[in-house]
C-alpha cells in the first residue's frame, strides 16, 4: 500500500502526506459568494476566425483566378457554373465560422451577484438569475463540455473555453442553491478549471519558448534551404534540389509532429497534476507554477535532442546525398 502511494505522488508531483490525507477525508466544495468578474473566451478563438477566414478567403480567390481565365476563354458559362461550384465549400466554411465561432471571440460577459450582462459584438443582453428556469450540462471529464442557461427570454450556452466559466455557475448557486446541482456543478467546474489551467500553460510555454520556436520551425529551416541552394549553384556538391526539398518537406513534418506530440504528453501530465490537486481539495484554484516549470524544463531538453538529430541528417545529405 505504501508502495503504490509512494508511484503514486511520484506520477502525479504530489506530496506523500497529501494523498494519505485525502485517503482519511475529503474537502467539501465551498462556492464563492458575492463573485462579480468580467469573462471572455480565450484568445486563441479569435486567432482561430480570423486565420482560417483569410485562407478560406485566400485559397478561394487563388483557385478562381488559376482556373477562371481560360474557362472564359472556352466558355462563359462553363465558367461562371465552375466558379460557384468552387464557392460552395469556402462559403460553408465562412458562414460556419462567422455565425458559430466569431460571436464567441467577440463575447464579454459581466458576472453580478443576481444577474448577468452578455455582450456579443455590441449586442447586449441581461439574463436575471430569478428568471432561471433550468440548467443543463455536459461535459466529458477532463476534456471539454458546456451548460446551458434556460430563461423565457431564451436559451444561453457556455463552454469551458470561456474562461472562467465556474464563475457563472458558482454565482447563481450563491443566489439560489436550488437552481444548480452541487455534484454536477462540482464535476464540471473541475473539467472548467483544467481547461483554464492548460490554456493558460499553454500560453506562457509559448511565450517562454516563442524564440526556441522560431529559430527550429521558420529560421532554421529557411537557412538549411539556403545551404543548399548556395552549395547547388556553385556546384559544391551535386545536390538534386527537388530531393533536398522533398527530404525538408518531410522531415519538418516528422519533427513538427513529434513535437505536436511532446506537447500533448505534456499536457497531459499537466491535466491529470490539475485533476488530481482539485480531488483533493475542490476549493483549490491555483496553478502549480513549479510543476509547471519541470515540465518546461523537460520540453526544452527534448527540443535539445530532437534539433540536432535533424541538423545531422541534413548535413549528411550534403556531403554523402
Amino acid at each position: 500500500m505504501r508502495f503504490g502511494q509512494q508511484v503514486l505522488s511520484k506520477i502525479r508531483g504530489i506530496p506523500q502526506n497529501k494523498i494519505m490525507s485525502n485517503l482519511a477525508r475529503k474537502i467539501e466544495f465551498a462556492p464563492r459568494s458575492d463573485l462579480r468578474r468580467t469573462l471572455k473566451y480565450q484568445p486563441h478563438l479569435k486567432w482561430f476566425y480570423k486565420s482560417i477566414l483569410a485562407i478560406d478567403g485566400f485559397l478561394w480567390f487563388a483557385v478562381l483566378a488559376t482556373i477562371t481565365p481560360d474557362m472564359l476563354k472556352a466558355s462563359p458559362l462553363t465558367a461562371l457554373m465552375t466558379i460557384g461550384l468552387v464557392s460552395i465549400f469556402p462559403a460553408v466554411i465562412f458562414l460556419l465560422v462567422w455565425f458559430q465561432i466569431r460571436p464567441l471571440a467577440l463575447t464579454t460577459i459581466e458576472v453580478f451577484r443576481d444577474s448577468l450582462e452578455i455582450d456579443i459584438g455590441g449586442k447586449k443582453s441581461k439574463v436575471s438569475y430569478q428568471d432561471i428556469k433550468q440548467l443543463e450540462f455536459f461535459h466529458i471529464p477532463s476534456l471539454g463540455g458546456w451548460f446551458r442557461i434556460s430563461t423565457p427570454n431564451g436559451k444561453y450556452q457556455f463552454t469551458v473555453v470561456l474562461e472562467r466559466s465556474e464563475y457563472i455557475l458558482e454565482s447563481i448557486m450563491s443566489f439560489d442553491r436550488d437552481l444548480v446541482p452541487a455534484e454536477r456543478l462540482e464535476s464540471y467546474r473541475k473539467t472548467a478549471l483544467q481547461s483554464d489551467h492548460s490554456w493558460a500553460f499553454f500560453y506562457s510555454l509559448l511565450r517562454s519558448m516563442r524564440k526556441e520556436i522560431l529559430s527550429q520551425y521558420l529560421v532554421v529551416p529557411a537557412i538549411a534551404a539556403l545551404v543548399f541552394m548556395t552549395a547547388h549553384f556553385l556546384k559544391y556538391h551535386t545536390i538534386n534540389l527537388t530531393n533536398i526539398f522533398l527530404l525538408m518537406m518531410v522531415s519538418e513534418t516528422i519533427r513538427f509532429s513529434l513535437g505536436a506530440i511532446a506537447l500533448l504528453v505534456i499536457s497531459t501530465f499537466h491535466l491529470k497534476k490539475t485533476r488530481a490537486a482539485l480531488d483533493i481539495n475542490p476549493n483549490h484554484l491555483l496553478r502549480d507554477l513549479e510543476y509547471e516549470r519541470r515540465l518546461v524544463q523537460t520540453s526544452e531538453k527534448y527540443q535539445k535532442i530532437l534539433f540536432p538529430s535533424f541538423a545531422v541528417i541534413y548535413c549528411a545529405y550534403i556531403m554523402f546525398g
